[in-house]
């Protein structure tokens, strides 16, 4: 382990991070093998083929620089160079992509980690945490789990406006029961977006009800990320989200924009508003002790990050600022952020 990681497991202290890459403007070309041939060098063989096979180059682009922001990260935390860097998955093949730790040392010697990648519509993002040897957990979980999700409403803007306007919104909304409950898809349809929020959008009513319809996909896979499992989960109808408030789109050259974010008292805003408490339930029960923020990022992103259990955060309880990765310089020089 390097210095750093030794000392913040010395000191007892948990560390988490959050991560992200804007592709948008990266790699230019129509081939990825041809943009980026030093940074696919340094991703294994069966790994680099997933993400030479994807058909669309910006699809390839947001693939490769999940595979180098993970590597980077487990990079940062442990010391290791990126070539000794492993991946398994959690449980079986189809489970939450966790680190391997090197099987010349005993577990017991690295810290835990958890971490979890996104991307969507060019931008890619990490949320990571580590927890030194000793750290007691809240609540009898077993261990540290952290989710992110990315949606994009604009991205298919126009693709969905033709399907509303052919098969109305309450039958385009219905056509994902399989995935959100009852409460959800009715909340979808018929919530009235208030005066306020309709003034950030420029198409109608219904761009607005798509953000909240995108928005609660967000936090829906988040969850799912969270705890390790795919969006197949048989449970995935029973995990219900209640009282979600949503971002109002980011304005002019505005990066971040509106957050929210679960506290200790309910759910604050940025401009220090308070509502009802997000929550979380399956099968009936309510799911507590998990920190849930929801972020919008520009025009048109929304960003979910999640974690438990949410005592790791400390008194502050709040996530760390989301950190811009150059992986130009942390990944062929070798140098690791911060």
């Amino acid at each position: 382990m390097d210095q750093a990681a030794m000392a913040h497991e010395e000191t007892g202290s948990v560390i988490i991070s959050r991560w992200f890459v804007d592709t948008r403007r990266m790699w230019p070309g129509a081939k990825i093998q041809n943009a980026a041939p030093q940074y696919l060098a340094l991703i294994p063989p069966v790994e680099r083929k997933r993400i030479l096979d994807k058909y669309n180059v910006a699809d390839a682009r947001m693939s490769l620089a999940s595979a180098l922001l993970k590597r980077v990260y487990i990079a940062k935390v442990t010391g290791l160079p990126l070539s000794e860097i492993k991946f398994s998955n959690r449980g079986d093949m189809y489970g939450k992509p966790i680190w391997a730790p090197p099987e010349s040392s005993p577990d017991e010697t690295w810290p835990y980690i958890d971490f979890n990648v996104s991307h969507q519509a060019g931008l890619t993002t990490l949320v990571g945490i580590v927890v030194p040897n000793g750290i007691s957990l809240s609540g009898g979980t077993e261990r540290a789990l952290v989710g992110c999700d990315i949606v994009a409403p604009r991205e298919r803007l126009d693709a969905d406006l033709i399907g509303i306007e052919e098969f109305g919104f309450e039958e385009f909304i219905s056509a994902w029961a399989e995935m959100f409950s009852p409460v959800e898809i009715s909340d979808i349809i018929h919530h009235t977006p208030p005066s306020t929020f309709l003034s950030s959008f420029t198409n109608t009513t219904m761009e607005a009800k798509l953000r909240r319809f995108y928005t609660y996909f967000c936090v829906k896979e988040g969850y799912i990320k969270l705890v390790g499992e795919g969006l197949l989960a048989e449970w995935i109808k029973e995990c219900e989200f209640r009282n979600l408030q949503v971002p109002k789109p980011c304005s002019g050259e505005e990066r971040w924009g509106e957050k929210f974010t679960t506290s200790k008292t309910g759910v604050e805003s940025e401009e220090g508003k308070s509502g009802n408490e997000l929550e979380i339930w399956l099968h009936g029960k309510q799911i507590r002790n998990v920190k849930t923020e929801l972020q919008a990022f520009e025009e048109d992103f929304v960003i979910t990050t999640m974690m438990s259990p949410s005592n790791l955060l400390g008194d502050e309880y709040e996530f760390p600022p989301w950190e811009s990765i150059d992986l130009e310089k942390h990944v062929l020089t070798g140098r690791p952020p911060g």
